[in-house]
């Protein structure tokens, strides 16, 4: 039988508590910045809490909608002779930040060119992970 105690007598690896941890501070600094920005853009609807995490939930997806393609090419083996194809992974940047954005403008309502401001702080906590990620499991 698993107790709590036997729970914290267990030794992880360091990379193991990363894993576990990075996620949970990823969601929290994403809510954090997310309602930072659109603090900055005064967004006119929908900025309380529950439309700030229910707006985080639905860019994740987004994103991770977009990158089906290149996930399954990365499974593939297609990215064995050096790397992402750069004329299917352009498009696809450019086609998701369009979508993100716009997806920003739709849910808050800040405008489109606050709705950029919006989505580099957004971006921040996604590169700032994906950074401490390749540092510490490489």
């Amino acid at each position: 039988m698993l107790t709590l105690y036997s729970i914290f007598q267990m030794v992880l690896s360091p990379e193991l508590i990363i894993l576990i941890v990075a996620p949970i501070i990823f969601i929290i600094s994403e809510i954090i910045f997310l309602k930072i920005g659109l603090k900055i853009t005064k967004a006119e609807k929908r900025t309380n809490l529950k439309w700030v995490v229910g707006s985080l939930f639905i860019q994740i997806g987004l994103i991770a909608f977009i990158g089906v393609p290149l996930i399954i090419m990365g499974v593939s083996g297609e990215f064995d002779d050096g790397g992402p194809n750069l004329a299917m992974f352009i498009p696809l940047l450019i086609i998701g930040i369009f979508l993100e954005i716009n997806l920003i403008n739709v849910i808050h309502e800040p405008g489109f060119g606050k709705s950029i401001v919006v989505f580099i702080f957004f971006v921040i906590p996604i590169v700032i992970t994906i950074s401490v990620l390749i540092v510490f499991l490489t």
